[in-house]
C-alpha cells in the first residue's frame, strides 16, 4: 500500500514500473488504445505535412529534427506526468498508464505537435538585454518556488486548471526571456500584438483538428470540473486549453531551434 506522504509524481512513477499487465493486454497483440493513438498521430502528421508544404520549410525541419524531437518528448513527459497524473486535468479512460504508452504518446503525439507549432507563421522577437535575462531568471525561480509552496493539488478542479494554466504560460514566457526571446504575452508590453493573435488563432485551429480526431477515435478525456458539461469543456479546451499546451512548445522551440524560415 502506498503511503499518503509520498508525492503523487513519485507514486505515478512507481505505479508505472510496478503495474502488472492485465489478461486482456496479454492476449491482445494490439490494444485498441494503441490503434487510436496511431490514428490520431496520423492526423497530426497530416496537419504537420500540410503546414510544412504551405510554409515550404522542409529543409529547416530536417536540420533540426533531433533537437525538436527531444524537446517535444521532454515536454510531453512533463505534461503527462504533472497535468495528467498529478493534477488530473486530462485522462486516458481506456489506456493504462504504462511506460510504453507514456513514451510513445510523448514522442509521437507531443513531438508531432511541437514540430507543427514550430512551423507556425508567428513571430517571436529577439532581445539582447542582459538585465531582462537576469530579471526573468530570478522571477522564474521565484514563480516555481511559490507554485511548489502553494500547490493547487488540493484545490477544486476549476481553480486547479486555471492556476496550472496560468503558471504554465508565465513560466514559458519567463523561460523564453532568459534565452533572449520575447514571448507573445511579453511582446504586448512593447506594443506588439500580432504574435499573440497569431498563436491564439493557430492554437484554436490545431486544437479543433486534434479534438475532432479524438472525438472520432476516443483516447483522452478532459477534466475541467464536474459541473462543466462536455460541450462547454470542448469549447474551453479548443479556445484556451490548446493555447496553454502549445504556447510553451512554441516559445521554447523557437528559443532553442531558431526560426523555421
Amino acid at each position: 500500500m502506498i503511503r499518503p506522504s509520498v508525492p503523487r509524481a513519485a507514486r505515478y512513477s512507481v505505479l508505472l514500473l510496478q503495474r502488472p499487465r492485465t489478461a486482456a493486454e496479454c492476449d491482445d497483440p494490439m490494444p485498441i488504445y494503441y490503434l487510436h493513438l496511431a490514428a490520431i498521430v496520423s492526423v497530426q502528421l497530416a496537419a504537420l505535412l500540410g503546414l510544412n508544404w504551405t510554409m515550404g520549410t522542409s529543409g529547416r525541419v530536417s536540420g533540426r529534427f533531433f533537437r525538436l524531437a527531444f524537446l517535444g518528448t521532454c515536454l510531453g513527459l512533463v505534461f503527462e506526468i504533472f497535468m495528467g497524473a498529478v493534477w488530473n486535468i486530462f485522462q486516458y479512460p481506456g489506456a493504462p498508464r504504462t511506460v510504453a504508452f507514456l513514451m510513445l504518446n510523448s514522442a509521437f503525439s507531443y513531438g508531432t505537435a511541437l514540430f507543427t507549432v514550430w512551423l507556425l507563421p508567428c513571430s517571436i522577437p529577439i532581445h539582447g538585454s542582459t538585465k531582462l535575462r537576469l530579471v526573468a531568471a530570478v522571477s522564474l525561480t521565484a514563480l516555481i518556488g511559490i507554485f511548489v509552496l502553494l500547490s493547487p493539488t488540493n484545490s477544486s478542479q476549476p481553480v486547479r486548471v486555471f492556476v496550472v494554466g496560468a503558471f504554465t504560460i508565465t513560466a514559458a514566457e519567463l523561460s523564453a526571456a532568459t534565452m533572449g526571446r520575447i514571448g507573445p504575452l511579453l511582446a504586448i508590453t512593447r506594443g506588439q500584438f500580432s504574435p499573440l493573435a497569431c498563436l491564439v488563432i493557430w492554437s484554436a485551429v490545431i486544437g479543433a483538428i486534434y479534438e475532432a480526431a479524438n472525438y472520432l477515435l476516443p483516447l483522452w478525456r478532459w477534466n475541467l470540473g464536474p459541473d462543466i458539461p462536455d460541450w462547454a469543456t470542448e469549447i474551453l479546451v479548443i479556445t484556451f486549453g490548446y493555447f496553454v499546451l502549445l504556447h510553451p512548445m512554441f516559445v521554447l522551440s523557437r528559443a532553442t531551434c531558431g526560426e523555421p524560415r
